[in-house]
């Protein structure tokens, strides 16, 4: 993975950013100063410059491929493939990685069975991923679509319903590995009350697990899925910045 001195991270959210997940946590206590913005409701997408050491695309409720419906999808994918090239680190995640697999021309869908994945499920890594997903990792996921392995990406693990969990490339032109998350390890408490209060939630799905499987598997799995990502977001962007950087931005 890459590290680097660049001292801000751009996160693109689908939402109004609420600011309290585990990876702007974690990277903020690390010192990076955090370029939120949102083009689903009319935020721009900073480019990549000398100043940022990264970039994490979250997930969302749209459709990857509904571009003509969404057109700030079609520019999030663009801004990718900007971003890419650019040389940086990048990490998708959930809807972050159908964007990713989608530019890089995978197809993104429903899964073929309408199974859900909504709870906590093991990831069986590849065997290219054995290095970076240890054996049990269980972590959550809210997804109903996934994606094919993009062409010239290293697929790193599956779960026991979807094949494609998570992947990995590297731009040809500058050798820096992206990262697509089908699952969401960013998780929290107090994102997966906002998940479960919400009227739409999938609790009635097939493959989904009940509320109270949820929030046990939370406190069992929820430590060492926390633990990992550090680790992980600490390789991806690099070592703790300056102590007297911006914590964050507007």
């Amino acid at each position: 993975m890459a590290g680097g001195k660049a001292q801000r991270i751009a996160l693109v959210s689908h939402q109004a950013p609420a600011r309290d997940d585990h990876a702007s946590r974690h990277l903020a206590a690390r010192g990076f100063a955090l370029d939120w913005t949102a083009p689903c409701l009319g935020g721009s997408l900073p480019e990549p410059d000398a100043r940022h050491a990264g970039a994490i695309v979250y997930g969302g409720k749209y459709p990857a491929f509904e571009t003509a419906r969404h057109p700030f999808l079609r520019d999030e994918m663009d801004w990718i493939g900007r971003w890419l090239d650019s040389g940086k680190p990048f990490l998708g995640i959930c809807l972050g990685a159908q964007l990713l697999a989608h530019h890089l021309g995978a197809a993104v869908g429903p899964h073929p069975q309408g199974l859900y994945e909504f709870g906590f499920y093991e990831l069986m890594p590849t065997p290219e991923g054995r290095a970076l997903f240890p054996e049990g990792l269980r972590v959550m996921h809210k997804h109903y679509h996934g994606f094919d392995l993009p062409a010239g990406a290293t697929s790193l693990a599956r779960s026991e319903s979807y094949p494609q969990q998570a992947f990995s490339y590297s731009a040809a032109s500058c050798g820096v590995a992206a990262f697509g998350f089908q699952f969401h390890p960013e998780t929290t408490a107090a994102i997966l009350t906002r998940w479960h209060d919400r009227p739409d939630a999938p609790f009635d799905a097939p493959g989904a697990q009940p509320r109270a499987q949820q929030e046990t598997a939370l406190r069992r799995h929820g430590p060492a899925m926390s633990a990992w990502f550090e680790d992980f977001l600490d390789g991806l962007f690099g070592a703790r910045q300056d102590s007297d950087s911006e914590q964050a931005a507007e």
